[in-house]
């Protein structure tokens, strides 16, 4: 609906045209929404044919009415001071305004309303057009939509994951509430800010990282993460996954992070406990000692050895198979340190280490055997 509200001197309702000429009459009239016409103290002057099917009122019936009659009685009272606020001030004010507003329909029914307001002078005065339009259906599919979010948001916030949401730039739009308790940050602070802001950087790069190989394969990917808590490194398993647009473009990353320190430390042990089991049998020793002779053939060495992480110590417990040094393989073991060790790089990286020669600015060469 239109309502114009005339700011100037009522004129009688028998003397306002709507622009004069008939064509202006025609497109008044077969506008798909409805329009009332005011005058400065809210009486209405003039309205289209749709004022009938969206309010019930005939024409006759409003013409000369308050232009309360369209609206809940409970906002009656507040809607003059506002009707001359606007009086005071015309101004254009365009649908999707967000306001809360209602229309009232002759039967008593009320509905939610999207109104537009527009200052629209005339010779003989000044009118303001305001344009209703009913978006029940609107509201009912953002209601909808409000709740389901809700529900979801309970789903995600009663899970022992870590659930989070970022748009491309890495930005958050949405964590869970594991994510706030684990890393002591609340949801209102996350939207918005990036890994980099909530996480140290090795840790906030590596998860950036991630994220962009998500966005390029455009397929979910698993990756294996670690995470600082209370002073403690967490390793996690991240189920990150894009999502689309519309159009098929992805616009955001989710992810799924379940921690599995425990486990992972559980299998260190057994790992180590078997590791214990089977170097302590000569046999397999041989056996390592006659793989090494096999490659010898192949990549001429003078040296290899087999090292183990020592979870307890955290070190590497270093096995040597061959050696030109004849004490070093007669030793057990050594334990040496995992920080600045081939051994130790190589079971932090998780990558092969090619050295043509010890690099003594890197490796101390005591810890070479």
């Amino acid at each position: 609906a239109i309502f114009v509200n005339m700011s100037g001197p009522n004129p009688a309702p028998s003397a306002f045209q709507p622009g004069g000429p008939e064509v202006f009459e025609k497109l008044f009239e077969a506008s798909p929404d409805a329009i009332v016409v005011t005058a400065h103290d809210g009486t209405i002057v003039h309205v289209n044919a749709q004022v009938k099917r969206l309010f019930g009122y005939a024409r006759a019936e409003l013409v000369g009415q308050k232009v309360e009659i369209l609206i809940p009685e409970r906002f009656h009272v507040a809607h003059p001071e506002k009707r001359n606020a606007y009086n005071a001030e015309p101004h254009v004010r365009p649908m999707g305004s967000k306001l809360e507003l209602y229309g009232r329909r002759k039967d008593g029914s009320e509905f939610p309303a999207d109104i537009m307001l527009s200052p629209l002078e005339a010779p003989s005065c000044a009118y303001v057009v305001e344009v209703v339009r009913d978006i029940s259906e609107q509201k009912k599919a953002l209601d909808a939509l409000r709740a389901s979010e809700h529900r979801l948001q309970g789903i995600i916030d009663n899970t022992t994951a870590v659930i989070y949401l970022k748009d491309t730039d890495g930005r958050f739009l949405n964590i869970n509430r594991q994510f706030e308790y684990l890393f002591g940050v609340q949801r209102s602070e996350a939207i918005g800010k990036t890994d980099h802001d909530v996480f140290p950087r090795d840790q906030a790069d590596k998860y950036r990282a991630n994220d962009q190989k998500v966005l390029r394969a455009g397929v979910p990917l698993e990756f294996e993460e670690v995470a600082m808590q209370g002073g403690t490194l967490h390793t996690y398993i991240s189920v990150k996954f894009p999502l689309f647009d519309e159009e098929g473009r992805p616009n955001a990353v989710a992810g799924i992070s379940t921690d599995i320190t425990e486990r992972k430390q559980a299998e260190q042990s057994l790992l180590l406990e078997v590791t214990n089991v089977l170097m302590s049998n000569l046999e397999f020793r041989n056996l390592f000692s006659a793989v090494a002779a096999s490659v010898r053939q192949v990549r001429p060495h003078f040296y290899s050895s087999l090292a183990l992480h020592d979870l307890p110590s955290n070190k590497m417990r270093l096995h040597v198979l061959t050696s030109p040094n004849p004490v070093a393989t007669s030793q057990d073991e050594v334990l040496v340190p995992v920080e600045n060790t081939p051994a130790g790089l190589v079971f932090k990286t998780g990558e092969p280490l090619l050295l043509k020669q010890i690099d003594g600015e890197r490796f101390d060469a005591a810890t070479m055997q």
